[in-house]
């Protein structure tokens, strides 16, 4: 070729290659000019690597795509790396034979199989910096002249400003696509005020964007130091799981991050000092650390790292930062959203147990409802009030959802069994995430992963515990637990309110000299049982009592006196009758039994028993027992006409001298 049809042909190769402006064609059109204007059968060009440590085959004209995968030099070693170090081509006459001399027998085995003789090495210079090489391969021998150095310096140097005007278009392209891929990440994330799902989005595009195989990240409370939420990123599954997390906020990467609160950026962890062992058994190497701020304060770390040793660009550090900052924004809208949730469903939730305590005076009924409510709004496997019985210092199951027969049966000895019998013996709420692990922890049914427990507690009095158990591990928030605290006070004040108003009651039905039921209880009892005699058709007889000779015994010895008597009288005749039947001081010295599923002669049985122990046991005292007798429905079909019956034959008794049972067919 004519020197000046070279210098014209030059002229239009350096045309075609300027006229590219994607790198892969402008490599294209270098190597497949480069061996038709250098007359080669084959042609590369090699570029360094992102870090510039590593010289790779980019493009190839004419060689095998295996020998492309085994060519990698670094800078300043072998042929290449020194071409580039003195910015100076060589020419290879025998390629087989110099590599020989250098013992790289590898090389040689390609040559051979690429059937590769002689070749020219050219570097590719850009302001005086290597940016790669050129190189021409020969099936034959084949001599460089001056000349033909020349015009390949002009080709390399026409080559360098194709790949740098190539290589600034696919790098501004890429910062687009970044923007845009950015720009469409933050559209996502702020799109959702669920935290998870926020969580989730940033963690996965942070993996995606450093091309890592994991990612993580952890919820921090910077003001007291402490892990929130952890969550890892499960690639192969594409979600985000929570796990609980080892990291230490006051040394190691967390405690860089904390202090300083700029990103942490790893080769490899193994070389580091202080490293947590989680991480090295996790297998992690290469790791990147980011800060998540919001107004100056840190609310997470994100972790992206690699199985094995790498670099984390700067390019990498800027883009999760920018990726960081939208997230920041994204998760503090999602967390002050949850917390506006949680306010409303613990002023719901608080709501229903509310009008769940108004809505019954029976504490089991009230109890179960609550349970109720607890497992319909939170969706816990099991529920339980347990309350302390202080005369075995045992916890007895009150009200229970979810628990077989057995379980209910159980009681618990306090500071001995289990998680509730800890909480009863130290007044403190108690949470295992993990029960499995848990040394309190006795298992009562299958399935439990995490139990919490919580004190009813009067003042400083514990009463018993509020327990909820979950399938799920680590399933109880810190919200949560903070309304079963509220809710565990109202049961606690339910609990006694329900004690003092069955106080109340009792007292109100209750004589407190004889420690008998009075009066008004009896009406209400005898209401009760008429109508079901009525039902079934079944007898009730009654008995009324009246002390002989207690008011002269009164008026000698006072009326202290006169209350002993009738305290000891009462205890002597509810001895004398079984647990159905029902006694209570009428008025007075006045007594009336009521006798369930018994007729007038059965009845008259009952009573000469009744007269007989009192006669027996303080005959000297004087006072004896008048009692009559009156049987439903042979004497009355109401409690007006029984009453009035056995007062009659009460009377009938006394006019008889006292001390016998007599009934109103009795008189004389």
């Amino acid at each position: 070729m004519r020197e000046i049809e070279r210098i014209k042909k030059l002229n239009e190769v350096s045309k075609i290659l300027l006229s590219e402006n994607k790198l892969n064609k402008v490599l294209d059109a270098i190597v497949k000019n480069a061996a038709e204007f250098f007359s080669s059968d084959a042609s590369s060009i090699l570029l360094f690597d992102e870090r510039k440590e590593y010289l790779r085959i980019e493009h190839s004209f004419n060689l095998s795509t295996k020998y492309l995968k085994v060519v990698k030099v670094r800078y300043d070693e072998e042929i290449a790396g020194k071409v580039l170090s003195s910015q100076k081509p060589a020419i290879i006459p025998n390629l087989v034979k110099l590599f020989k001399s250098m013992g790289d027998s590898f090389s040689v085995m390609w040559f051979k199989k690429e059937g590769l003789v002689s070749c020219v090495v050219a570097p590719i210079v850009l302001a005086k910096t290597s940016i790669g090489c050129l190189n021409l391969y020969y099936r034959r021998r084949y001599t460089f002249r001056e000349k033909d150095l020349d015009a390949l310096r002009v080709f390399c140097d026409f080559s360098a400003i194709a790949i740098h005007n190539a290589s600034l278009i696919k790098k501004v392209e890429n910062q687009l696509r970044e923007k845009s891929a950015l720009e469409h990440i933050g559209i996502t994330l702020t799109s959702t005020l669920k935290l998870s799902d926020v969580l989730q989005t940033f963690v996965s595009a942070a993996v995606d964007l450093t091309n890592t195989e994991m990612g993580s990240i952890i919820v921090i409370d910077e003001k007291e130091k402490r892990i929130q939420k952890a969550y890892n990123y499960n690639k192969k599954k594409k979600r985000l799981e929570s796990y609980e997390s080892t990291a230490r906020l006051n040394r190691g990467i967390s405690g860089r991050i904390l202090s300083k609160k700029r990103p942490v950026a790893i080769r490899d962890i193994r070389n580091e000092k202080d490293v947590n062992p989680t991480a090295l058994k996790k297998k992690r190497r290469g790791v990147l650390a980011i800060p998540v701020m919001i107004k100056k304060k840190l609310i997470a770390i994100l972790f992206v790292g690699s199985s094995k040793p790498r670099v984390f660009s700067k390019r990498e550090v800027s883009q999760i930062s920018v990726l960081t900052n939208q997230a920041a924004v994204a998760i503090e809208n999602a967390r002050l959203y949850a917390q506006i949730e949680q306010k409303i469903r613990n002023l719901s939730i608080s709501y229903k147990i509310s009008q769940t305590l108004i809505s019954t005076l029976d504490l089991e009924t009230l109890l179960l409802k609550i349970l109720e409510e607890l497992k319909k709004a939170f969706g816990y496997y099991n529920a339980a009030i347990l309350l302390v019985d202080r005369e075995s210092s045992k916890l007895i199951i009150k009200a229970a959802k979810g628990y077989p027969q057995k379980i209910l049966k159980m009681k618990l000895r306090i500071g001995i069994d289990g998680i509730t019998g800890h909480v009863a013996a130290t007044g403190e709420t108690y949470y295992a995430p993990d029960v499995s692990k848990d040394k309190y922890y006795i298992e009562g049914v299958p399935h439990v992963k995490s139990e919490v427990a919580i004190p009813l507690k009067i003042e400083k009095r514990t009463i018993g515990v509020l327990d909820v158990e979950s399938k799920k591990n680590d399933a109880f928030s810190e919200w949560e637990m903070k309304l079963l605290s509220i809710i565990a006070a109202q049961i606690a004040n339910a609990i006694e309110k329900s004690r003092l108003y069955e106080e109340t009651k009792m007292l109100s039905l209750t004589d407190p000299l004889t420690e008998l039921p009075n009066r008004r209880h009896f009406d209400i009892m005898i209401d009760t049982e008429l109508r079901r005699s009525e039902r079934y058709n079944r007898p009730l007889s009654l008995l009324l009592i009246d002390l002989d000779n207690f008011k002269s015994y009164n008026d000698r010895n006072g009326h202290l006196e006169g209350d002993k008597v009738l305290a000891e009288y009462a205890k002597f005749m509810k001895l004398s009758i079984r647990d159905i039947d029902f006694i209570c001081r009428f008025g007075g010295d006045e007594f009336v039994v009521v006798l369930p599923e018994t007729d007038e002669s059965f009845a008259k049985a009952v009573a000469e028993r009744i007269r007989k122990r009192v006669y027996n046991a303080r005959e000297k005292l004087g006072i004896t027992l008048s009692i009559g007798v009156a049987s439903y429905p042979l004497d009355g079909e109401d409690k007006i006409s029984l009453v009035m019956a056995s007062d009659r034959a009460c009377y009938i008794a006394k006019e008889e001298g006292g001390n016998c049972v007599r009934d109103i067919r009795d008189r004389k």
